[in-house]
């Protein structure tokens, strides 16, 4: 009688805060990476307190990056093995939560 359509996966799911004429992508404004992943978290709607934690782990993961020395450099810049490098210091030397360390990857995922 009644059929179900699924759903297609490139279909966006429409709310008042993720309109489909919204762009997924806006290019920032900014040029200080801190300052792009605020544009960036605000642009999606996400909580206030969810773009303090991104910024903190952003904000960390260069600090650590520079004192490992490989020196100041942009995320772009960095791959996998420093994004590994720095997952394994937090889950070993300084021996976080499993929360605390999906929510440093998540930042991470972000950048």
């Amino acid at each position: 009688m009644f059929e179900i359509n699924p759903v297609a996966p490139h279909t966006v799911c429409i709310n008042s805060f993720n309109r489909s004429d919204k762009p997924d992508w806006v290019p920032p404004r900014s040029a200080r990476l801190l300052d792009q992943v605020r544009e960036r978290v605000r642009y999606l709607h996400y909580s206030l307190q969810t773009e303090k934690v991104y910024v903190y782990w952003a904000k960390a993961f260069v600090l650590w990056a520079a004192r490992s020395g490989g020196g100041f450099r942009h995320p772009r810049e960095m791959g996998q093995a420093e994004v590994k490098g720095f997952l394994t210091m937090l889950a070993n030397e300084k021996q976080v939560a499993p929360a605390t360390h999906r929510q440093a990857l998540n930042a991470l995922l972000f950048l």
